[in-house]
């Protein structure tokens, strides 16, 4: 078995091994002129995928298989236990959690995650600069991990998608009342707050998959700037305000409580501000609900997923 590859959610620009045009039949995994990916459809859609097998396949005359699949758990939990078969996995997976299980040999077995060294300081043809110098800064800086006894940065990972995500209204229900846009969190509170004067919900979330984390690093930046959570000693990158990496006291940092603080007021089921269905729905039919008008539901956190949703 090849050492697998991952794509974490920017484009898939490289793909060093073969490509199927499409074929979905039954897996091979022992035919070296097939290149095996498996990726779930989180909502952006599979046809990219299925078009980048095809140019493969037409340029290199290599096949491509694609199995698609509605969650990533079980290939997950594959990877974690050193089972993975498929050569290519497009994930939402933390990639350093799964490099730093693997090259502790956290599991028993020989780590299978490809390195992806050599594509990132590749130069991309008839540009003149390598795949690094084009990637997006905050990208490469994520990728990038120092997580072997060498001592050296290297690369497990590529983005496959440019993902925003934010609050977004129910223009319907937003209009009807007038409300108008908060600039502030504290004005987020007290919109909150009117918006169930006027007999509406704030938001519908679903508490099994809920998006509010995502928010919740940007209210830590707020507070902690931007150096002090994307710089060398940031909290991304597992400092605690001493300098100190990979310690209990990281979680300490005024900026994280200040996120859960906030966070905690905005969710809790006491204040009031979620849709009493976000305890008890799945992802997709909040959204659904989100969408009708008469559940008087004004904001809802998502990504630009939801356009292709």
């Amino acid at each position: 078995m090849n050492k697998v590859k991952l794509i974490t959610a920017l484009v898939v620009l490289t793909v060093s091994t073969s490509l199927t045009g499409c074929n979905n039949g039954s897996a091979d995994f022992n035919d070296p002129n097939v290149l095996n990916i498996c990726m779930p459809d989180l909502g952006y859609g599979t046809d990219w995928l299925y078009s980048v097998a095809d140019g493969f396949t037409a340029k290199t005359g290599h096949r491509v298989r694609v199995e698609v699949t509605t969650t990533e758990s079980g290939y997950v939990t594959s990877l974690r236990a050193g089972k993975a078969k498929h050569d290519i996995y497009i994930l939402r997976e933390q990639t350093y959690a799964l490099v730093m299980n693997n090259q502790s040999n956290y599991s028993g077995y020989t780590p299978v995650i490809a390195r992806y060294d050599d594509i990132y300081n590749s130069e991309i043809p008839g540009e003149g600069i390598t795949f690094k110098e084009k990637m997006i800064d905050a990208y490469e800086n994520y990728n990038r991990l120092n997580a072997e006894e060498d001592g050296l940065d290297h690369y497990y990972a590529v983005q496959w998608c440019d993902s925003v995500q934010g609050i977004v209204k129910n223009l319907d229900v937003w209009n009807a009342h007038g409300w108008k846009n908060p600039n502030t969190t504290d004005e987020l509170i007290a919109l909150c707050n009117q918006i169930k004067s006027d007999n509406s919900y704030p938001f519908i979330w679903c508490s099994a998959d809920s998006y509010w984390w995502n928010l919740a690093n940007i209210w830590v930046t707020q507070y902690e700037g931007m150096d002090g959570m994307f710089g060398e000693h940031g909290f991304w990158r597992a400092y605690d305000t001493d300098g100190n990496q990979y310690v209990p006291e990281l979680w300490l940092r005024n900026g994280l409580q200040y996120a859960l603080q906030t966070l905690d007021t905005l969710v809790k089921d006491a204040n009031g501000y979620q849709h009493p269905y976000s305890e008890s729905v799945d992802f997709t039919t909040a959204q659904g609900y989100f969408l009708i008008p008469n559940y008087n539901i004004a904001m809802m956190v998502n990504g630009t997923g939801y356009i292709k949703r």
